[in-house]
């Protein structure tokens, strides 16, 4: 930054680089300078201030990558910014309002990474999802709420790995399921005293 720099007029300021917007302060942060820096790059809104932005930067600065999501305030996010940003990232679905979201969203979101189940509105969550994330892996029976969890569901996760029995609510702890936990632990004592018996 050189000496010649006036703060005392902030576009000139950010005319130099973008960057330079997260030095202002926010009283001196105007529309003019949010634009300047949003034509140099999407990822200033970063540091534009919920109440200066306006629908149609949110626009630009998605056009420009779907990353923004991350910095639009709310009340500005729409149906086709999460739908795409979905998409293009799973991981996205932390970042849409409930509203926004979708059965197929949310089932491709955890289809793509079984973790994404934590983030599903709960009036969306459905047996798919919750099994399609316990197949992916067993822990997620830790993530599901236990209103949507079933005695086959318990099942299918401690089949998987017998840890997660703690994860299963008592009214699910049928033998069946037991069995399954204890039968992964005979396996294992099985295959290390075999190990232990062969050397």
């Amino acid at each position: 930054m050189s000496a010649a720099v006036n703060i005392s007029n902030p576009k000139d300021f950010i005319s130099q680089d973008w960057k330079l917007i997260k030095l202002l302060k926010n009283n001196k942060k105007t529309l003019e300078v949010c634009h300047q820096a949003l034509s140099q790059s999407w990822e200033s809104l970063e540091f534009i201030p919920a109440d200066l932005q306006t629908q149609q930067m949110c626009d630009y600065a998605f056009d420009q990558s779907y990353q923004a999501l991350q910095y639009i305030h709310d009340k500005y996010k729409n149906a086709r910014y999460c739908n795409e940003a979905v998409r293009l990232n799973a991981s996205y679905l932390a970042l849409v309002p409930d509203c926004f979201q979708t059965e197929k969203m949310c089932l491709d979101s955890v289809k793509a990474d079984w973790e994404n189940i934590i983030y599903v509105a709960q009036p969306l969550i459905t047996e798919e999802m919750c099994l399609l994330a316990i197949h992916q892996n067993e822990a997620a029976l830790g993530k599901i709420p236990a209103s949507f969890l079933s005695e086959s569901m318990c099942y299918e996760a401690v089949s998987k790995g017998d840890w997660v029995i703690t994860y299963v609510p008592d009214r699910f702890k049928s033998d069946r399921v037991c069995l399954a936990a204890l039968q992964i632990e005979k396996d294992d004592l099985n295959l290390l005293f075999g190990e232990y018996r062969s050397k």
